[in-house]
């Protein structure tokens, strides 16, 4: 068996402890070999660090909020694989050479193409690619007719007819989004589209003589008939009871009361009023009468119905049979409209439903869908290029926080550590090891093990109109003062300032000093506080 020669790596004393090096793009590929015990980090959040969160995100393959060592592996092979010199890594910027791409490797290879294909879409001439020619996915597909995602836009064809097709399915569906940014259909929303369509037309097709007894006006002629239906069929009962008891006609009517309690109204502006009393004076022949015995809320109403009615309606009045036979006669459309398939498409017209399906360019709209998926492929790849670029940028930075702890440790005071969240000044000094807060529980079952003196503040904002908790650091000096409820400022890492209020504190001795009176120092606030009671 071929033993493998050991990786040479480079130590030195970092924070008292002894740490490894990484220095260069070798150091970088060879991070798998690294012994687990030699990481200063296991585990980091995707969150809450004073870095690309978008970086990290990329980086978190598994989607769980957390960046584990095999992750940043397997970030550094993909990286150091794809790059023709890894060195680059330690000198990262917002732009990388195509020329730097390495071309040899299948990814590598995909990704000089893609690159390519990118800087063609956005109409740039040059040789390298940077972060904001990637960032902007809508626009590297402006413009463009297919772009991999499955949506096809009106600009997806140069085809006229089939470009309103595509509108007008849009419209009665619903829009997808396309990655141009613009509105379009996928394959799902046109075979639901046509399976409408076809419903529509069946449907509409069954629409005979005996289902449409009025002609086009049927619809209209049954809306007038449904108006006035159950004040019809109120005053044809009401004819009934006057017919069986002549000297209780009068109660039937509106009385003269009734009329006297309204008449001081405008009527004209509240002839509400008027509609809640019978349709017409009660007949006892059981007629309702086509003149101005019809009630002034009702006539609009029963003159539309009367002219939609048509041959049915011939004489001066209309009996209750003359009204049931009207009302069977829409038997066959009520039936027909229970049966009613296809709605989501009716706003388009009949005719313009019966036309699309004879024509039937679902086929024709299905291949632009599967020219547009067939590059999936190649949109995939331009997002594996944004990665390159993030990566590009940021990853050493991640490692020298992750790996090495060497910006925490740094002998350069603009160094900060990506999980240092800024300044804390209180009582006359400032604390530099702030961290913010997301979850106090885990805070509170760590702390008190940790033998440093914490102090929790409340920060505000209000020109980012921003709240969070941070807990800070007291490495130095007295504590006498320090106490909930005390006001300080915190400075985050881009010069934001917010007011913070201490909200709590876990005491622990900051110095031999501190140590040695803190036994005494406890003792005398206790003896205060029994005094004070």
């Amino acid at each position: 068996m071929e033993n493998k020669t050991p990786y040479n790596w480079k130590f030195t004393k970092i924070g008292g402890v002894t740490r490894i090096n990484i220095e260069s793009g070798a150091d970088i590929a060879h991070l798998g070999e690294l012994d687990q015990k030699m990481w200063t980090v296991l585990s980091c959040p995707t969150t809450g660090l004073e870095f690309d969160e978008q970086t990290l995100k990329m980086m978190d393959t598994d989607n769980d909020g957390k960046i584990r060592v095999h992750e940043v592996v397997d970030a550094a092979k993909w990286l150091t694989s794809v790059l023709k010199n890894p060195d680059i890594l330690t000198k990262p910027g917002d732009e990388l050479p195509l020329s730097e791409i390495n071309q040899d490797n299948e990814d590598g290879k995909k990704l000089y193409n893609s690159a390519k294909q990118i800087l063609s879409n956005l109409g740039l001439q040059k040789d390298s690619i940077s972060l904001a020619d990637t960032s902007d996915s809508t626009k590297i597909f402006a413009g463009t007719k297919f772009n991999g995602d499955g949506i096809i836009t009106e600009k997806s064809t140069d085809d006229t007819e089939l470009a309103c097709l595509i509108k007008a399915i849009g419209e009665t569906t619903g829009t997808a989004v396309d990655r141009s940014g613009e509105p379009g259909i996928d394959a799902e929303k046109i075979e639901s589209f046509y399976k409408s369509a076809a419903d529509f037309a069946a449907w509409m097709g069954k629409a005979d003589d005996r289902v449409m007894p009025y002609g086009d006006k049927t619809g209209e002629a049954f809306a007038a008939y449904t108006a006035i239906k159950d004040k019809v069929d109120d005053f044809f009962v009401r004819c009934k009871l006057a017919a069986f008891n002549e000297e209780q006609k009068g109660a039937l009517e509106m009385t003269a009361d009734q009329l006297l309690a309204i008449s001081g109204q405008n009527l004209a502006t509240n002839i509400g009023e008027l509609a809640k009393y019978p349709i017409a004076r009660v007949s006892d022949k059981c007629e309702l009468a086509f003149d101005d015995k019809i009630n002034p809320a009702w006539q609009d109403r029963v003159a539309a119905f009367r002219s939609l009615a048509g041959e049915m309606l011939n004489g001066s009045g209309m009996s209750e049979g003359e009204w049931t036979a009207i009302g069977k006669s829409f038997d066959a459309y009520k039936a027909w409209l229970g049966e009613k398939a296809g709605a989501e498409v009716k706003g388009l017209g009949a005719e313009t439903v019966k036309r699309i399906v004879e024509e039937d360019r679902k086929a024709d709209l299905l291949s632009l869908v599967a020219q547009d998926e067939a590059l999936a492929d190649e949109a995939s790849e331009i997002a594996q290029v944004d990665k390159l670029l993030h990566l590009y940028k940021n990853f050493f930075l991640f490692l020298r926080n992750f790996v090495t702890f060497s910006d925490f440790y740094s002998s350069d005071r603009s160094v900060r550590a990506i999980f240092q969240a800024g300044t804390l000044y209180i009582d006359q000094r400032s604390c530099d090891l702030c961290i913010k807060v997301s979850d106090m529980g885990k805070h509170d079952a760590t702390a008190a093990a940790s033998g440093m003196f914490l102090i929790y503040c409340d920060c505000a904002s209000k020109s980012l109109n921003k709240a969070m908790k941070i807990v800070a650091v007291m490495t130095d000096g007295d504590v006498d003062n320090l106490r909930v409820g005390k006001n300080a400022i915190f400075y985050d890492r881009d010069g934001n300032d917010w007011d913070a209020t201490v909200t709590k504190i876990i005491d622990n001795p900051i110095s031999i000093r501190q140590a040695f009176w803190s036994p005494y120092r406890k003792f005398g606030k206790f003896i205060n506080d029994q005094i004070s009671k």
